[in-house]
């Protein structure tokens, strides 16, 4: 529902999702769930497509979430896939997750491959930095106070 008057009011705040527009009495911009900012029904649609992609994201991020966690975990579990590589894997999903949702962010277009074909590039050098710093930190004995803590742990059980 979308509504702008003050006999919008109880129509805007019985509705599943409504909005209201930035310039409407302050009534219906209470009771909706959505301030639209501006006068134009376009804004309207936008948010509109912008949900449908959110949407379709969402599920194919819970559905290679899903696939994941059914092969690689039991896979970590039983030793097949050392523990480096499935954790690896999760962080390269994850990287993906961010591409798509940053990809919903360009206006007017669907999601396509093109877009996160821009968008991973540097999402891998993201990854690649992160690498390098720990490798820089690991070299530097920065975890050294880690590793003699798990080992003083590990024999006291």
């Amino acid at each position: 529902m979308v509504g702008d008057g003050l006999n919008d009011g109880p129509v805007l705040s019985a509705a599943h999702v409504s909005m209201a527009f930035g310039r409407a009495v302050p009534l219906a911009q209470s009771k909706a769930d959505l301030v639209v900012m501006g006068d134009s029904l376009v804004t309207v649609v936008q948010s509109i497509q912008m949900a449908h992609r959110t949407l379709t994201i969402v599920k194919q991020n819970l559905l290679w979430a899903a696939v994941y966690n059914a092969v690689c975990v039991p896979l970590a579990v039983m030793g097949l896939l050392p523990a480096w590589l499935a954790g690896l894997r999760y962080g390269i999903k994850f990287l993906g997750c961010g591409a798509q949702c940053l990809a919903t962010l360009i206006p007017d277009k669907e999601l396509t491959m093109d877009s996160l074909y821009l968008l991973i590039p540097l999402s891998v050098l993201l990854v690649l930095a992160i690498l390098v710093g720990l490798w820089w930190a690991v070299d530097r004995g920065q975890f050294e106070d880690l590793e003699q803590e798990a080992d003083r742990i590990l024999r006291d059980d």
